[in-house]
């Protein structure tokens, strides 16, 4: 945003849908999605993994969550080596963008507004690091249009570690001048700065959100609340960048071996909604 721009209007949370990665359910049946909705959760982002990138294998679930009433609201891309979009190489990359762009056209009949995009795997070896960011922005630039073509909306997400896209500085430059595409905060990614700090840098660009805690040295996807994320800072930041939901859980299935089952997550909404509610009233 420059400095010309007016600051973007702030959204209530309690205004922002829940939503839940397929990644969380062991198995994915609708008896599976029935205690998520039950449980408050009622936006989906399907997951197109790597190792089995048919979409038409997800086709049950999507059906299942229709009749549910549920909302199909984003696909998370698949992510590995071959799928990379900031490979060097401009033949290579081209059909590593055709490839996504494909993934994109089959899921198009659910009609998700967003779909995530890692822009690298890992590791990056710090030598290659500028090469591969603009092999990067190169990438999103084609394949960004290409999702706007479909209608639906390109984020790219923060990754940790060596991976690209791991600082808000980072994540600015592959983004900053390519209106086509928006950015997906994964506060369980950040280890190089705070979630809150994260979304205040990047603001209204956030447009897509992975929800989960961790112990700040590294991704865990644990149930919000059992981690270190100042919860009130995020949620706070989120709205006041103008972000418009949904709330995107990408929780691990499992817990310190123990089963995480959807009410944890929706009741941990509610209380974290009404606590912030009798704050702000006293």
């Amino acid at each position: 945003m420059s400095q010309s721009q007016s600051s973007p209007t702030p959204t209530s949370p309690t205004a922002w849908a829940l939503g839940t990665s397929t990644s969380f359910f062991r198995e994915p049946d609708r008896q599976a999605l029935q205690a998520a909705l039950e449980s408050g959760i009622t936006h989906l982002e399907v997951v197109i993994s790597a190792a089995a990138p048919d979409p038409t294998l997800k086709q049950p679930l999507v059906n299942w969550g229709r009749e549910l009433g549920m909302v199909v609201h984003s696909v998370h891309l698949p992510f590995n080596w071959e799928w990379d979009i900031s490979e060097p190489d401009p033949d290579a990359r081209r059909r590593i963008v055709k490839k996504h762009q494909e993934i994109l056209e089959q899921t198009a009949a659910w009609g998700p507004k967003a779909a995530i995009i890692h822009p690298s795997y890992e590791p990056i070896a710090p030598e290659l690091r500028s090469e591969r960011l603009k092999a990067c922005r190169d990438g999103l630039v084609a394949l960004g249009e290409a999702a706007a073509r479909l209608g639906v909306r390109l984020c790219v997400e923060c990754l940790p570690r060596t991976c690209l896209g791991n600082s808000s500085a980072e994540i600015k430059a592959l983004v900053d001048g390519i209106d086509s595409i928006a950015v997906c905060c994964d506060v369980n990614h950040l280890l190089r700065e705070t979630p809150q700090a994260f979304i205040r840098a990047v603001g209204e660009r956030i447009e897509a959100v992975h929800i989960s805690d961790y112990d700040g040295q590294d991704e865990k996807h644990w149930p919000p609340g059992r981690g270190v994320i100042d919860w009130d800072e995020v949620i706070s930041a989120l709205a006041e960048a103008g972000f418009p939901g949904p709330f995107m859980f990408e929780v691990a299935s499992r817990f310190k071996e123990e089963p995480v089952h959807p009410r944890v997550l929706g009741d941990w909404w509610r209380g974290k909604m009404a606590q912030r509610t009798e704050n702000a009233a006293s």
